[in-house]
């Protein structure tokens, strides 16, 4: 838990200095500290850190930028194809590293 919760405050720390510095949409810093995440977590912590801080990082930085949702109105934060992304890629390391025995 408390692994996740670094790795979760690294990825929401980690866009903010690449983008500074315009590295950030060559590296895609969110992703770095989520699949650490996936390799030193069990399953249900990688999967929710995963899909939580995109959301998290939404409300409070506008990065990644949400989608519109129906015609009346926008849902902060709600961005589905991010959201699944990173909480996949969360799952599939996790189990990829106990498969291998990391």
């Amino acid at each position: 838990m408390v692994v996740s919760a670094a790795m979760a405050a690294l990825a929401l720390i980690l866009p903010i200095a690449f983008h500074a510095v315009g590295l950030g949409s060559q590296f895609l810093p969110m992703l770095l500290p989520l699949l650490l995440n996936g390799f030193l977590v069990p399953l249900p912590w990688a999967l929710l850190t995963g899909a939580t801080v995109p959301i998290i990082s939404s409300f409070m930085t506008g990065m990644p930028p949400t989608h519109r949702f129906g015609f009346l109105y926008d849902l902060p934060g709600a961005r589905p194809s991010p959201t699944a992304e990173t909480g996949y890629l969360g799952k599939c390391l996790s189990l990829s590293s106990k498969f291998l025995g990391c």
